[in-house]
């Protein structure tokens, strides 16, 4: 029985919204269909893996190898000396110099033991560099600005069992340098050729998922909406009766009004949730200044705040969360108490010129390191919301799989060898954490893995053996899954 006629049949009225998380759970055992979700982060411009490197982890590599990591910030693979993946089960993820929040303070949830790190995977189709673009979540050549092939999140969200009739398919968004800039393209894509946009504007987000029960201007604005697709579908079908039979015309405009009916429904879908997105939603952008903030990482705290709201309030099952991808040049402002210690002062500086400087200065690798930290924090703090969650036998986080990576690797300019990983939740989803760390064989290896099998396990945590998603064609070196991430 669908959600909201449960609810009808019950006659539970004002009362409904409070008991929604319980609803999911009665719904959900009763049906033995949880919906299976994913939350994609993806970090601009390299993730260095010595800061996803715990102690026990460093000792494993070193004594596979012939030479210690020792000083190395990323470049890892250049020492691995083992064929076959590394595990190192206990790896007291924790103490690596950015995961300290996966421990948590006080009485929130330790999530050491429900968590994954993943080194040596490499995607060399995806070509590195800068940025990837569409390769990154594609495994795919995608240069310039034509993705070549669907990225994960669109391949996802087409399966029955983590898409039903949620409103949104898939929830992208993001930030870039560009305040004024609402939309970015070059990082997802809906299939080759077909480019999917992140939003990178909070405030536009929150109005695309909350207009609904917005302050009364939002409401004005979503109000205005159904009466615009209202006015078009009429005015589109009755210029159909100009084409008769099968003409080119008659079928873009057919597609038109398909397209139309589309985001009817979700108008429809929007307002039936209301009750729902009224409790869930966060503060209005014209209460809380962050969602026009100059700093990207106070805008990035806000779209975590949206995609937190859109997965518990049954918006989506995935989401994309983007900070700097296909554009390197954010300027972490709010690091302010960092770049003062830079030796020649000059303030805080965009990520481009502190990656090139970093080599030769601790202050701006303090910096990158604190910027990655903070994406990890948003991680858990997005992890941690879902697990207070019931759901089936379960919580949200059971059946969520959220993935922490980099649009280009290991580092600033990335030959695409080595991107790492942090995975937490979907326990439920037969993936599996436990508080290892994973590292694959260099790419001369038999056993060497690529992107691409990373997200063939991704679709055997939807349900779907999604062994040939990725396009290196001849230079793919094992199709199907992770054996390692799969209980």
């Amino acid at each position: 029985m669908k959600r909201r006629n449960f609810l009808k049949a019950l006659g539970l009225g004002a009362s409904a919204p409070l008991l929604m998380p319980l609803f999911r759970n009665v719904i959900a055992m009763d049906g033995g269909a949880i919906p299976r979700r994913f939350v994609i982060v993806v970090e601009g411009n390299g993730i260095e893996p010595v800061n996803f490197l715990s102690q026990p982890t460093r000792a494993a590599i070193d004594a596979a190898s012939t030479k210690s990591i020792g000083d190395r910030r990323f470049n890892f693979p250049q020492v691995y000396g083992h064929e076959s993946a590394l595990v190192t089960e206990d790896a007291a993820l924790h103490g690596a110099p950015v995961l300290s929040s996966l421990k948590g303070q006080g009485a929130q949830l330790d999530l050491s033991e429900r968590a994954a790190v993943v080194f040596g995977i490499s995607s060399k189709v995806a070509g590195g560099g800068h940025s990837s673009g569409y390769g990154a979540l594609s495994s795919a050549s995608s240069r310039g600005s034509s993705p070549g092939g669907p990225t994960i999140d669109a391949a996802l969200a087409r399966f029955s069992t983590v898409h039903t009739t949620q409103p949104f398919d898939v929830v992208r968004l993001g930030v870039t340098p560009d305040l004024n800039k609402r939309l970015l393209y070059g990082t997802c894509a809906l299939d080759a050729g077909r480019p999917a946009p992140i939003v990178t504007s909070p405030t536009a987000a929150f109005n695309m998922l909350f207009g609904s029960v917005a302050s009364a201007n939002g409401q004005r604005a979503f109000s205005n909406r159904r009466e615009l697709l209202d006015y078009s579908h009429k005015d589109v079908t009755r210029a159909l009766g100009a084409f008769a039979g099968s003409s080119r015309e008659r079928a873009k405009l057919e597609r038109y009004i398909e397209s139309i009916e589309n985001l009817q429904r979700r108008q429809t879908l929007l307002e039936e949730l209301a009750p729902t997105l009224t409790q869930v939603k966060p503060a209005d952008p014209e209460q809380q200044p962050m969602y026009e903030s100059p700093h990207p990482l106070e805008r990035l705290t806000m779209q975590f705040e949206l995609a937190r709201a859109a997965l518990i309030g049954g918006l989506t099952n995935v989401v994309v969360l983007t900070s700097g991808t296909k554009d390197f040049g954010l300027t972490y402002s709010s690091l302010a108490d960092v770049f003062a210690q830079d030796p020649n002062s000059r303030g805080p500086v965009d990520r481009h010129s502190v990656c090139h400087e970093s080599g030769g200065n601790p202050v701006f690798r303090e910096v990158l390191r604190r910027v990655t930290q903070r994406h990890v924090e948003l991680s858990t703090e997005l992890a941690r919301a879902l697990a207070a969650v019931p759901e089936g036998d379960g919580t949200m986080l059971d059946h969520t799989m959220i993935v922490y990576m980099s649009d280009n690797g290991d580092q600033h300019h990335s030959p695409g060898e080595d991107w790492p990983m942090l995975l937490m939740g979907g326990e439920k989803l037969g993936l599996k954490t436990g508080g290892q760390s994973v590292v694959y064989p260099g790419l001369s290896k038999q056993n060497h893995r690529q992107m691409s099998n990373f997200f063939n396990t991704m679709g055997y945590a939807a349900g779907q053996a999604l062994d040939t998603f990725g396009g290196e064609g001849s230079t793919r070196i094992s199709e199907g899954p992770l054996s390692e991430l799969l209980s």
